[in-house]
């Protein structure tokens, strides 16, 4: 890639980061003119902090797999160390992540934080509080809004967007991708789940059959239906199913050549199943 082919690419990304599309290279930043609150506050006022943050928020996305996040908090030092006033640090980060997640946020649920870093300094103008939230990330783990989950073969709920992220833009993707796509992580997960089975029969813990599976059917990140925000839109595996058939049954022309590729990884994943039952 030639220098100017890689400003132009730089270019895009910024660009799009400051519409609030993407993350800039998988990293996401603000700073709140807010005063942060203890997860111990009372319900009432937890919720109008949550709002406010919310209500700052412009991202058009959401980070999708694990992600670290650092929080920095400006505080009066004198309150920290001569009265009760000031919460315990994981008492602020517990609000804030209320405040970054759900069907508002920018997580979709705080599961999916992996490291956690927050730290206070001492603030010098105590009369405009604030704190910054800094979240990093793979540079594609993330999806655009609006986002449903659909129940897949496992159990677990996967988002996928109305959009796909495509140089820059949002390009809306057609029912025929739609189910691909679905149709793709459905059998994906439904090996991953025969071959956990198969390992735990020969002997290995769960977690060993959970990480040895993962390395020959994984796809998206998935997430247990408690933690996802009820505002979202969801759509159990029989019903989305049942829209493919529906869909299948007047427009099979069109699903010709990736009903093949389906086939072909459903023998693939076949083929997987049975050497592990004969090995």
């Amino acid at each position: 890639m030639d220098n100017q082919s890689s400003d132009d690419f730089f270019d895009v990304e910024a660009e799009s980061a400051r519409a609030g599309l993407s993350p800039m290279f998988g990293e996401w930043q603000k700073t709140f003119q807010l005063k942060p609150i203890s997860h111990a506050a009372k319900g009432l006022e937890r919720q109008r902090f949550k709002s406010r943050i919310q209500s700052e928020l412009t991202n058009r996305f959401f980070f999708s797999d694990e992600v670290s996040v650092e929080i920095q908090l400006y505080l009066d030092v004198q309150k920290i160390i001569e009265t009760s006033e000031t919460a315990d640090l994981d008492n602020f980060a517990k609000s804030i992540l209320d405040g970054i997640k759900g069907m508002k946020g920018l997580l979709i649920d705080d599961s999916q934080v992996q490291s956690l870093n927050i730290s206070w300094l001492d603030s010098i103008a105590a009369d405009t509080p604030q704190f910054e939230v800094k979240i990093s990330s793979s540079p594609d783990s993330f999806i655009p809004k609006p986002t449903t989950f659909y129940e897949m073969a496992d159990g677990l709920w996967c988002p996928l967007s109305d959009y796909a992220w495509n140089e820059g833009e949002f390009q809306k993707i057609s029912k025929r991708e739609r189910f691909f796509i679905l149709l793709h992580e459905d059998q994906m997960r439904s090996t991953n789940r025969k071959l956990r089975h198969k390992l735990r029969q020969r002997g290995f813990t769960t977690p060993k059959a959970f990480q040895f599976a993962n390395r020959f059917a994984s796809g998206f990140r998935g997430f247990h239906k408690s933690r996802i925000d009820p505002e979202f839109a969801m759509l159990g595996r029989s019903q989305w199913i049942s829209d493919f058939e529906v869909w299948h049954s007047k427009n099979a022309s069109q699903f010709s050549e990736m009903g093949n590729i389906l086939s072909s990884q459903k023998s693939h994943l076949e083929q997987l199943r049975q050497a592990m039952d004969g090995g």
